[in-house]
């Protein structure tokens, strides 16, 4: 049994905020493999111009589906993701920086129980470091 939201999610938005420790990075890269020296290296990374070790992008895709579904599950509405659309990283993260990932539909196609979000992350000195479009499939 499927259920449809019929009232317009356009313009709803959520904030997700996290701090990423040298723990989660370690705990990442030991579960997908991406254990790039750059993530995992303290003196490579520094060797490699960098000021230390830094998150993984595909971490950080993480948080978007995080933010996803804390937008979802606030709005009591289960949904699928359909994907995400334009993902580009725009600013290195160091360890233990703190994030703000804001998740705003910019569109629901209410017939089809589609949205579309645009999600920025932002560390804790207001930078943006990613930013992606987010598709949702309503149940």
């Amino acid at each position: 049994m499927t259920t449809k939201r019929t009232s317009d999610l356009t313009g709803k938005a959520i904030i997700f905020e996290k701090s990423l420790t040298a723990d989660d990075v370690k705990q990442f890269a030991g579960i997908t493999g991406d254990d790039h020296p750059i993530h995992v290296d303290e003196q490579f990374a520094r060797n490699s111009g960098l000021s230390g070790r830094i998150v993984q992008g595909s971490l950080l895709v993480g948080l978007m589906a995080g933010a996803s579904t804390e937008f979802f599950r606030d709005i009591d509405t289960p949904a699928l993701s359909y994907g995400y659309d334009k993902i580009r990283f725009t600013g290195q993260v160091d360890l233990g920086k703190h994030l703000k990932v804001s998740y705003a539909v910019v569109r629901h196609d209410i017939a089809d129980g589609k949205t579309w979000a645009d999600i920025q992350i932002r560390d804790a000195d207001g930078r943006l470091v990613a930013v992606a479009c987010h598709i949702a499939k309503i149940l």
